[in-house]
């Protein structure tokens, strides 16, 4: 048997103890449990199991390997790469990429006369957010080299998960030719991805020996004196902040925008729009859509998204590098592999109430105790010591984005192409570690079009001269 339940019920239990083939595995499922034992005991929870898939075939990197001397240096670097002193560098970045995307989400959507799948546009954005903040490197979004990156990277997510690469458990399987082929497919992936970074990164290397002084991630993991990464390392720690950003910011929008375009989501739009509109009655919060956090009723949009709509929801596991003892007496051994269940934290009705299984942003506002949960009050980043080193940028992605999609369009649901009813049903990948939203369709629709076509006529003017 590859899952053996013991005890009790997954769902139910604080915790569940179960075997995944010949391992012994603990999952946290309520919010309480996951603060407990990553939190509280994130001194003795914050190893990587050994992963066969990754050791033999696709290779370590910051997220899924243990915190030795060398990723504690390259977590370090990440997180002094993306501290909010050095966002101002960011800015002009995201303010561009903010302006394709209104442009393409209204001149791909005929504005506002035909739906379109919005998933595409958020992935397009996030990847050229990713490359531009991580690499300083700019892409078309059908520009060969960068499409090729895109497939590399969507083979290796395929084999990141505990439930489609079970030879991780049981070794028996190893044997079998679909995981020898899945093994086989990520490590050429891995192999064509790094090099592809290399690449990219060298370029980079040249630049700033040859006086310029790029502002991005890798740039500044490479210049910070104090970190002494080599290039190899500086590589594992600028594939990791572009793989992780890439991936979940696209997938949680996408999914908040259904929430968004049926039952009260109509209502949630025109209530952010007014909030925007009062907060800048000058007509100039586009210019300021990333560079602060205004509008508390957007930053409860990203925050209920976030909480609600679980991207990997079961995030990426842990292991105890020493014994944990619970309150409740139970000791959970060295060695144990341990997984938190995100999507049952974050829907807790002890800690979100009996709305916690709804869409409802306005419980940010409502009750303000639930923003001193923690670090963050969810545990869609992951948590504790493990928490994604980029957390705080991608908030303010997440909200500049809104902002700028809600002050320009009001999003309608398109009658024969409905999303999801709810989290439980939103994702099509669940037996893969990241969780993409269904396909359903968004009109975008002008709130003022005429000044929308001007915005956008300016947008382009502005490309074709940088392009010149």
């Amino acid at each position: 048997m590859i899952v053996k339940l013991e005890l009790y019920d997954i769902r139910e239990a604080e915790q569940s103890y179960i075997k995944f083939g010949n391992r012994r595995v603990v999952i946290a499922n309520s919010f309480e449990s996951i603060r407990e034992i990553f939190v509280i005991n994130g001194a003795s929870s914050h190893a990587r199991p050994r992963q066969y898939v990754f050791e033999k075939y696709v290779g370590y990197d910051l997220g899924s390997h243990s915190l030795d001397a060398n990723f504690k240096a390259q977590r370090t670097a990440a997180l002094r790469s993306v501290k909010a002193s050095v966002w101002p560098s960011f800015y002009a970045c995201l303010e561009r990429e903010g302006d394709r995307l209104i442009a393409n989400l209204a001149e791909q959507g005929g504005y506002g006369t035909k739906a379109i799948n919005p998933l595409p546009y958020m992935q397009v954005v996030a990847m050229a957010l990713g490359w531009s903040i991580t690499f300083d490197k700019e892409f078309g979004a059908n520009d060969p080299w960068l499409r090729e990156y895109i497939d590399n990277a969507c083979l290796i997510t395929k084999v990141r998960g505990a439930s489609n690469t079970w030879s991780d458990f049981v070794p028996f399987l190893r044997l079998h030719p679909k995981f020898r082929a899945m093994g086989a497919e990520g490590q050429k992936a891995s192999k064509r991805r790094t090099t592809m970074i290399q690449e990219v990164l060298e370029d980079l290397k040249a630049r700033i020996s040859a006086g310029e002084n790029p502002t991005c991630v890798a740039a500044q993991v490479m210049t910070d004196e104090t970190s002494n990464l080599s290039l190899w390392n500086a590589v594992k720690c600028s594939t990791s902040m572009l793989q992780g950003g890439t991936e979940s910011i696209p997938s949680h929008l996408t999914a908040g925008m259904g929430g968004l375009i049926q039952g009260h989501g109509p209502e949630m739009q025109e209530k952010a729009f007014a909030a925007i509109t009062e907060a800048y009655p000058d007509n100039d919060a586009a210019i300021h859509a990333f560079r602060e956090e205004k509008v508390p009723y957007v930053a409860a949009l990203y925050k209920e998204i976030l909480r609600n709509y679980v991207v990997l929801p079961m995030s990426l596991p842990h292991a105890a590098n020493e014994d944990i003892h619970l309150k409740s007496g139970i000791t959970i051994p060295k060695g144990t592999t341990l997984y938190m269940n995100s999507e049952g934290g974050n829907h807790d009705e002890k800690v979100f109430g009996p709305t916690a299984h709804d869409f409802d942003p306005e419980r940010w506002l409502r009750d303000p105790s639930l923003d001193k949960l923690g670090t963050v009050p969810h545990s869609s980043y992951g948590i504790g010591s493990r928490i994604c080193p980029a957390w705080q940028i991608a908030n303010r992605i997440m909200y500049g984005l809104l902002l700028r999609i809600i002050l320009s369009f009001k999003m309608e649901a398109e009658p024969s192409n409905l999303p999801p009813k709810d989290y439980r049903t939103f994702g099509c990948t669940p037996d893969l570690v990241l969780s993409s939203p269904k396909t359903f369709g968004v009109k975008f629709v002008p709130r003022n079009k005429p000044e929308l076509e001007k915005e956008i006529s300016v947008i382009r003017e502005r490309e074709s001269r940088m392009k010149a």
